[in-house]
């Protein structure tokens, strides 16, 4: 007599009951295994990872390329020393975006140069003011 739960096993023998030693199941088992649902879980999770990453990404690169190319303001109260700075960082963001050829850099040189010798160089400066707000207007 087998015992399962609080009930016993029983099979026809003819016409009379015989009690069961060992019983068969007639359906397997569908249940998968809590290892296959621990490997279905992590998949699932890395791919949603995965999918989160490149969306953010995407969106850092469309909010980079969305910034306005010129992010400098001009002083209010403009010397030759603030110019040159000025166009130094202009020179250097565009030097790394990508967006100063070799023509375009030779000219701020000159611009910088010219800026340099004119201001402090042995000549007299001529319109200081209007000649280096007029430059710093050209290169932004």
């Amino acid at each position: 007599m087998k015992e399962k739960d609080g009930l016993s096993t029983q099979r026809y023998d003819d016409v009379d009951l015989v009690n069961v030693t060992s019983t068969i199941d007639l359906l397997p088992s569908k249940n998968l295994s809590t290892t296959i649902w621990i490997i279905i879980g992590l998949v699932a999770a890395f791919i949603i990872a995965a999918a989160l990453y490149l969306i953010n990404s995407n969106k850092k690169k469309a909010a980079h390329s969305t910034e306005p190319e010129h992010q400098f303001t001009v002083p209010e109260n403009l010397t030759p020393v603030n110019a040159l700075h000025l166009l130094d960082l202009i020179k250097t963001k565009r030097q790394q975006t990508g967006k100063l050829d070799d023509q375009q850099q030779l000219a701020l040189d000159g611009d910088m140069n010219n800026i340099m010798q004119s201001h402090f160089g042995k000549s007299e400066p001529e319109e200081a003011n209007a000649s280096l707000l007029e430059t710093i207007k050209k290169w932004l």
